[in-house]
């Protein structure tokens, strides 16, 4: 993981950007440095969260769990996480692909659902107190600030498209997320 690209992705995400645009992207680089290390923050803090804080429900903390189910949900967590990014990544392939100009491979897609994520799964540590999930809220409006960037820099998307096909992957994602929770659930995996 390079602290400089993640320190530039939230203070000055225009040039970082710019300089992503210009490097070849790699699917395994992103998924091993970036993704993985990443989706793992918010995973281990909601673990830690959901085993130590309250005994039962209660308003400020949420729901205690035994080790073992909150381990599970730990890690049901790290890979839904995971999957959403590589989804998100493939929505925004897809949809670049039909705009005229737009220069999109599964990769730099990747590039930009992993860079964009970035404040979202960082905010993730604030988990380890569940109540302090409204620091993840402002996180996201990063996120959708970064992705509406990436996908105009890195996958030349036009401006007033970007705006539009950002709302559509979003939709989308929250589509493919409840069914794959849905089907998760009914299996008795979550």
């Amino acid at each position: 993981m390079n602290a400089r690209r993640i320190a530039g992705m939230i203070f000055h995400p225009e040039a970082e950007w710019a300089s992503i645009a210009r490097e070849p992207p790699a699917v395994g680089v992103l998924l091993l440095r970036y993704v993985i290390p990443l989706c793992l923050i918010p995973s281990i803090a909601t673990t830690i969260g959901m085993t130590y804080f309250s005994i039962g429900w209660n308003p400020l903390h949420g729901y205690a769990l035994q080790g073992d189910r909150a381990l599970a949900t730990g890690i049901a967590n790290f890979a839904f996480l995971v999957l959403s990014i590589l989804i998100l990544a493939a929505i925004f392939h897809v949809l670049a692909k039909g705009e005229r100009g737009a220069r999109s491979t599964y990769a730099s897609a990747l590039q930009v659902a992993t860079y964009g994520a970035v404040p979202v799964l960082l905010s993730g540590v604030f988990l380890v107190i569940p109540v302090m999930v409204m620091l993840t809220l402002v996180a996201c409006l990063h996120s959708l600030y970064l992705y509406n960037g990436g996908l105009r820099t890195v996958l030349g998307v036009g401006t007033s498209e970007s705006t539009i096909m950002l709302g559509i992957s979003i939709v989308g994602l929250c589509i493919s997320s409840m069914a794959i929770g849905g089907i998760a659930s009914a299996l008795g995996l979550i």
